[in-house]
């Protein structure tokens, strides 16, 4: 927002894929500030949970995607979302299992409000 760029205070400066123009500032958002996440230091990460499969209570499937299910369950009688790795015919189990390992570690180091924290993985 710069009124001295935009001739108003109602007005923006801004980028639209290669393209600057004015736009009115109730069209446009500041771009996302990636500083506002809390990160960790490389120091702070803790590896995720091991939990037995055998202490989750699988309810209802509440989302599904390329990677796999999305169950509803609980866990120490906490509800939480359980998310079920999809094993490709054509990948090693290996390969699968390589893949949650890296995005568990990579959720474990998460810390935003709009991202859920990861309990743990079996």
């Amino acid at each position: 927002q710069d009124a001295k760029v935009s001739g108003d205070e109602g007005w923006w400066t801004g980028k639209i894929e290669d393209r600057v123009g004015i736009f009115p500032s109730n069209y446009v958002t500041r771009k996302p500030s990636f500083n506002r996440l809390q990160r960790t230091k490389p120091c702070d990460y803790v590896p995720p949970v091991e939990i037995a499969f055998t202490q989750l209570l699988l309810e209802e499937i509440i989302g599904v995607g390329g990677f796999g299910k999305v169950y509803r369950g609980l866990w120490q009688e906490e509800e939480v979302a359980v998310k079920a790795a999809r094993q490709d015919p054509d990948e090693e189990i290996s390969a699968t299992a390589e893949s949650v390992r890296q995005e568990a570690k990579l959720f474990s180091m998460l810390r935003h409000d709009n991202i859920i924290a990861l309990r743990g993985v079996c």
